[in-house]
C-alpha cells in the first residue's frame, strides 16, 4: 500500500494472526458448559417438579375453618381477661422442679375452683409428650411437678377452665441437662 504523503514508501498494515489450531477448542469448550449447566438444571427442574407439589395440607380448607375456630377461641379468652402466670421453680435432682401456676380475673383476683391441665412437649429428635398433673397449694395457685427425661427446650400446654369458661396458655422451659 502506498501513502498519498509520503510518496513512493510502502507499508502494511498489521492483521490478526490466523487461529491457531489448539485455540478453537475454547469456544467449544464455553459452549459445551452451558449446555451441561442448563441440562443439570433441567434435572433440577424435574426434580423439584417430581418430588413437591406446594401443598402443605391435604385439606386446605377444614384447615383454615379450623383456624378460624382457633381465632374465635383466642377472641374469647381476651374477653375473660383471665392472667395465667405460670412459675419454674427448679428442683434439687438435675431436670426436675414445679411449675407454680396462679389464676386472676381482670381485676387481678385470684379465681376460685380452676382446673389446671397440662401437657410437656419435648420436639427434639425423639419427639415425647408427657402428662402434668396439677394440684391446689394454697388459695390462689396449683402446682404441677416436672421431671424430665432430658433436657432442651419444653413447651407447656396449659388449658385453664372454671366450669364452662377456660384459656390456654403455652409456657416454654429451657431444661438444663
Amino acid at each position: 500500500m502506498t501513502s498519498p504523503r509520503h510518496g513512493s514508501r510502502q507499508y502494511t498494515v498489521p492483521s490478526d494472526p490466523p487461529p491457531r489450531p489448539s485455540d478453537r477448542w475454547i469456544p467449544r469448550a464455553i459452549v459445551g458448559f452451558f449446555l451441561v449447566l442448563g441440562s443439570v438444571q433441567a434435572g433440577f427442574v424435574t426434580l423439584a417438579y417430581d418430588s413437591f407439589t406446594g401443598l402443605v395440607t391435604e385439606d386446605p380448607y377444614a384447615t383454615g375453618i379450623e383456624y378460624d375456630r382457633v381465632l374465635k377461641e383466642r377472641e374469647t379468652e381476651a374477653a375473660l381477661g383471665w392472667q395465667v402466670d405460670a412459675v419454674f421453680e427448679p428442683g434439687d435432682a438435675p431436670r426436675t422442679g414445679r411449675l407454680v401456676v396462679r389464676v386472676t380475673d381482670a381485676g387481678g383476683r385470684p379465681l376460685d375452683d380452676v382446673v389446671v391441665q397440662g401437657e410437656a412437649e419435648h420436639t427434639g429428635r425423639i419427639p415425647q409428650l408427657l402428662p402434668v398433673s396439677f394440684a391446689p397449694a394454697g388459695p390462689d395457685r396449683l402446682v404441677g411437678t416436672l421431671d424430665f427425661p432430658n433436657g432442651g427446650n419444653w413447651f407447656i400446654r396449659l388449658k385453664v377452665t372454671q366450669g364452662d369458661e377456660g384459656v390456654r396458655r403455652l409456657v416454654e422451659l429451657p431444661v438444663i441437662r
